[in-house]
């Protein structure tokens, strides 16, 4: 009976480590999803997808805003569905300039001269 109750924990601490992860391995051999036809419909039902506004508060992020506004833009959303806004919370350094030049592919920026915090930004 021990030996029974041993085995049965055994199972149940290495199911989450080892044997679930050892069945999808298996499952993804044998089922293979092709990705090019999923991004199809996904094109297809852009107006069943939600718009969404992805607020970025800043203050004095000249080091990365760039590199998070290129990674913002190249994410897999329809571009007509995504609105950007950095709100600038007192920047003193380029932060307002490097945003300021990605107004073409549609970021918005707001700016506050008084510094209140990334919260009320």
């Amino acid at each position: 009976m021990i030996l029974i109750g041993f085995i049965f924990l055994l199972l149940v601490f290495a199911y989450p480590y080892l044997i679930f992860p050892a069945v999808l391995i298996v499952i993804a051999r044998f089922r293979r999803i092709d990705v090019s036809s999923v991004t199809a419909v996904l094109a297809e039902e852009v107006s069943n997808v939600p718009s969404v506004t992805l607020i970025i508060s800043a203050f004095n992020e000249e080091q990365v805003i760039s590199n998070k506004l290129m990674n913002t833009l190249a994410l897999r959303y329809p571009r007509s569905r995504l609105e950007v806004i950095v709100a600038s919370d007192g920047s003193n350094d380029r932060t307002v300039e490097i945003v300021e030049s990605y107004a073409a592919e549609g970021v918005r920026l707001l700016h506050s001269e008084i510094r209140r915090g990334k919260m009320l930004a």
